[in-house]
């Protein structure tokens, strides 16, 4: 038993195939660019009404069709060795002609055929090509078609973006700003997947382009407007005949991110290299370092701002942060070795106006490793010694008082004993690492959970209540 093709059933079916009639320009074009055209002239006509495209004529300057009885054998392209082992054409773009239009003429090298379409979709006889006075190239004109006019104008607005070759629709040339012959040389690479050009170093995102048209995206991110763009050789299969979708992305987007790794990683290296600073390479360079090569990060004894942030004011009862000025500043190893500098671990609680923890990293300027780099950087990082993860039972407070008691009675009811205080000082015990606090800048509701706290407080005891706030 072998496999049989029912053929009237595949004809009558054909048009599922197909599933945008629109594209039918972008498969004759194709066709036009294997045929070796530098040139294709688009022309369409409107309805009455301007609603629908009623009639498309495709005309190109390349070698033309030598067999036509190749454009209707179903996955028989007739291109040569060259064009199918670069391309591996599927020998059924020209049917979409017959799915979208009322009947098709074609004339190259000398020869015609008016088709029906209905009639060629039933199996008929078509008849033979007969002898005309058309030579140099290709002229395909689709009459009776019915196309919604704002859907194909907006197709043909970006359909040739990456052609090759010029294009006219209506007499004006299109925009190919990112066909691959109009890129600078030193933006193009060659990858195990295709051509890559790079517009944006050290960016995953790349757009796939497969046979000068867009079928899809590695590492998509609505964070970058331009991203790199893939014009991928035979390794990425491509869903045919519409070229609408990669078929083995999850497989071939893992090899090429790993493989950008490695590029990516050459590169960096290659700068630090030309730049010989590793200060001013790891200041500009932090975060692509992180991402492709953080075992370098063990060779520079510095870490920049942009791995940490700034302790912010603890916050209470939805109170606003306005101490956004406040600057971190790059940190190095040796100044840690000397016990300078205070670096906590991000965590939940920092700002919490209630916790003592928080206004001791404020007030001492400390840096909070952000969690990227907390995340990223490699588990045997200098720094990850010199990092205090924080707990409440770290601390320990004492409160300098300069005033007498005052005592307040409120309807012979309620008695309140007030300090008045000018100054706490805050310690972080484990490093024996303390910072002086003026009361003016203290918000009340952190000294009265400090009491509640029990922490210790010189003078003989925490005053039942401190009578401050933020200056």
């Amino acid at each position: 038993m072998k496999l049989q093709v029912n053929q009237s059933n595949l004809l009558a079916n054909i048009a599922t195939v197909f599933t945008d009639k629109t594209k039918v320009v972008t498969e004759l074009v194709q066709n036009a660019r294997r045929a070796g055209a530098s040139k294709v002239f688009l022309d369409y006509e409107l309805s009455d009404d301007k609603k629908t495209v009623v009639s498309i004529t495709i005309r190109d300057n390349g070698f033309g069709i030598k067999d036509f009885t190749k454009l209707f054998t179903l996955a028989e392209s007739g291109w040569d060795a060259a064009v199918q082992s670069t391309e591996r054409p599927y020998g059924m773009g020209f049917y979409a002609t017959l799915t979208c239009a009322r009947t098709v003429t074609i004339q190259s090298n000398g020869q015609q055929m008016v088709v029906d379409s209905a009639q060629a979709l039933s199996g008929a006889d078509i008849g033979e090509a007969c002898e005309v006075d058309f030579f140099g190239g290709t002229k395909i004109e689709l009459a009776g078609v019915d196309i919604n006019t704002h859907f194909f104008t907006s197709f043909l607005h970006g359909a040739f973006l990456y052609s090759s070759i010029e294009i006219f629709i209506n007499g004006k040339p299109v925009r190919r700003s990112l066909a691959l012959c109009n890129m600078p040389t030193d933006k193009v690479f060659d990858t195990p997947f295709g051509r890559l050009v790079v517009e944006q170093w050290f960016v995953s995102a790349t757009c796939v382009i497969v046979q000068e048209m867009h079928v899809g995206s590695f590492k998509a991110s609505s964070d970058w407007s331009e991203p790199n763009v893939l014009f991928a050789n035979t390794t990425i299969k491509a869903r045919m005949p519409d070229r609408d979708s990669i078929l083995n992305k999850e497989q071939v987007e893992a090899e090429f991110i790993s493989w950008l790794s490695g590029f990516y990683r050459e590169k960096l290296l290659s700068i630090r290299t030309e730049m010989s600073n590793d200060v001013l390479f790891v200041e500009r360079y932090f975060e692509e370092v992180l991402t492709y090569c953080p075992q370098m990060l063990n060779e520079i004894d510095y870490l920049p701002d942009s791995a940490f942030r700034p302790a912010c004011f603890p916050t209470y009862a939805g109170m606003q942060n306005d101490d956004s000025g406040k600057m971190t500043t790059g940190i190095l190893r040796s100044s840690l070795a000397r016990g300078e500098g205070f670096i906590a671990r991000e965590a939940a609680d920092l700002g919490n106006s209630e916790h003592v923890m928080a206004h001791f990293l404020y007030h001492s300027d400390a840096s909070i490793l952000t969690s990227n780099a907390s995340i990223n950087l490699p588990s045997d990082h200098w720094v990850h010694p010199f990092i205090q993860d924080l707990s409440e039972a770290d601390f320990a407070v004492k409160v300098t008082t300069d005033a007498a008691p005052i005592t307040i009675e409120t309807k012979n009811v309620f008695r309140f004993t007030l300090l008045p205080c000018s100054s706490f000082v805050l310690t972080h015990t484990p490093s024996g690492k303390s910072v002086s606090v003026e009361a003016g800048s203290v918000i009340t509701p952190f000294l009265t959970a400090v009491k509640s706290r029990g922490y210790a407080a010189i003078n003989g005891g925490f005053p039942p209540l401190a009578l401050c706030g933020r200056s």
